[in-house]
C-alpha cells in the first residue's frame, strides 16, 4: 500500500482515536500515550504501519512547532496569584519533588547507569513536553536511550493513576478542605492586549503572536544563555510567564486559537517517531529500568510526602495527592477530579496543570542541559 499524505494522516488520526477510546474505557489507567505507543510499536514491528508515518503525515513538522511554542504557552498560563495563595503548598511540592528526584537518581544510578538515571529525571515528574525535551536532547549523546522519556510518559498513568484515585477519595474525606492561606485574587487587566479589538483576534493572530515570541526567545537563548548551559525550554518558559503577566501576549494563546489539540497531536507524532527509530529488542530492554524508576518515584514521593506533610501543615492524603498529581499531570488528573465525582475547586487550583507543567519543564530543561 502506498502511503500518500492523506493516507498517512488518516492512519495516524485513526490510531489516536482508538487510543483515546481505550483510554476513556479504562478510565485513564491505560492513557492515550501508552495505547498509542503500543499500537505504534506493534505496527512498526510487523510492517503494518510505515516507520516514517510521522513524516509522511506532516505531523512531525507540527510536532516540532509544538515543541517550540507549547513551552511559551505553558508559561503564559501560570497564574502568579496561585503562588501567593498557596505558598506553603508549593514549598512543600518543591521539597517533595527535589527529594524524590534525588532518590530516583541515586537508586537508578546504582541499579542501572548514571546516563539512564539522568535521562529519567526529566520526564518522571512531567508530561509530553518534558518527555520531548529530554528525548531530543538525548539523541545527540545517548541515542540508544532516547526512548526512555517517552516510555516513562507512556507508563506513568498505568503505575500512578490507581494509587492517585484512592488517595484523592481519602483526601476529600479528610476534615476541612485544604487549610490554605487565603488570598484575594484580583483580576489583572492585560492593558496592552486589551487595546487590540476582539474582532481582530483570529487564530492567525494568536498563532502568529506565539510563533514570533518563540523566535525571539530562541534568539535570546542563543545570544545570552546557550553558552552557559541553560536550555531553551527554561528561557521559553520564563519568557511566556513574563509575556502573559505583563499583558504582552494573551494567556493560553493556543487554546484561544483552537490549536492546542492539533499541536498535542504533533507532540504525539514525536513519540511515534522515536519508537519507530528504536528497535523492538531495545524497547523491551528499556522497560525494566523504566518500570523500576517509576516504582521508585512513587515510593520515594509517598515517603517524602508523609514525612514532610506535618512540617508544612498539610494533611497526609492531600500531601500524597499533590505529589502524585505532579507526577501524572494533565489530562489524567483533570479527568479524575472532574469525571469521577472528586471535583473540589480549591484542590483543582492547587493541582493547576500549568503550574505543574511549568515545574516539569524546568526540570526537563535542566536535565537536557546536563546531557
Amino acid at each position: 500500500m502506498t502511503y500518500t499524505f492523506e493516507v498517512a494522516l488518516t492512519v495516524f488520526l485513526v490510531m489516536v482515536i482508538i487510543s483515546q477510546l481505550i483510554a476513556g474505557m479504562t478510565k485513564m489507567r491505560l492513557g492515550l500515550p501508552l495505547v498509542l505507543g503500543v499500537l505504534g510499536v506493534v505496527g512498526f514491528h510487523y510492517g503494518w504501519i510505515p516507520k516514517d508515518i510521522a513524516e509522511l503525515s506532516n505531523m512531525k513538522a507540527v510536532g516540532f512547532i509544538a515543541f517550540n511554542v507549547l513551552v511559551i504557552h505553558s508559561g503564559t498560563a501560570i497564574d502568579r496569584s496561585d503562588f501567593r495563595r498557596y505558598k506553603r503548598e508549593f514549598a512543600f511540592l518543591l521539597s517533595v519533588v527535589a527529594l524524590s528526584l534525588m532518590a530516583v537518581y541515586m537508586v537508578s544510578a546504582v541499579i542501572f547507569t548514571k546516563e539512564i538515571a539522568l535521562i529519567a529525571l526529566g520526564p518522571v515528574f512531567g508530561g509530553g513536553a518534558t518527555a520531548a525535551i529530554t528525548s531530543v536532547a538525548s539523541l545527540a549523546t545517548h541515542k540508544e536511550l532516547s526512548a526512555i522519556p517517552w516510555l516513562i510518559f507512556m507508563l506513568q498513568s498505568a503505575v500512578a493513576i490507581p494509587i492517585l484515585e484512592i488517595v484523592l477519595k481519602k483526601a476529600m474525606q479528610e476534615t476541612n478542605t485544604l487549610n490554605c492561606s487565603k488570598f484575594e485574587v484580583n483580576e489583572e487587566k492585560n492593558a496592552l492586549i486589551d487595546r487590540i479589538p476582539t474582532h481582530m483576534k483570529s487564530p492567525a493572530y494568536y498563532l502568529g503572536g506565539i510563533l514570533v515570541f518563540s523566535l525571539v526567545a530562541k534568539w535570546i537563548h542563543l545570544k545570552l544563555f546557550a553558552g552557559i548551559g541553560i536550555h531553551f525550554a527554561v528561557v521559553a518558559l520564563f519568557s511566556g510567564a513574563l509575556l502573559g503577566h505583563f499583558g504582552i501576549l494573551d494567556k493560553k494563546p493556543l487554546a484561544r486559537a483552537d490549536s492546542y489539540g492539533l499541536l498535542l497531536l504533533g507532540l504525539m507524532s514525536l513519540l511515534l517517531e522515536t519508537l519507530a527509530n528504536t528497535p523492538l529488542k531495545a524497547i523491551i530492554g528499556l522497560l525494566i529500568p523504566v518500570i523500576v524508576i517509576l516504582l521508585v518515584a512513587v515510593m520515594s514521593l509517598a515517603i517524602c510526602a508523609v514525612i514532610l506533610a506535618p512540617l508544612f501543615g498539610i494533611k497526609t492524603y492531600h500531601s500524597l495527592a499533590i505529589g502524585l498529581a505532579c507526577m501524572i499531570g494533565f489530562p489524567s488528573v483533570d479527568y479524575l477530579l472532574n469525571k469521577r465525582g472528586l471535583k473540589n475547586e480549591e484542590f483543582i487550583r492547587l493541582t493547576n496543570p500549568w503550574i505543574i507543567n511549568g515545574l516539569s519543564i524546568m526540570i526537563g530543561g535542566i536535565v537536557a542541559a546536563l546531557l
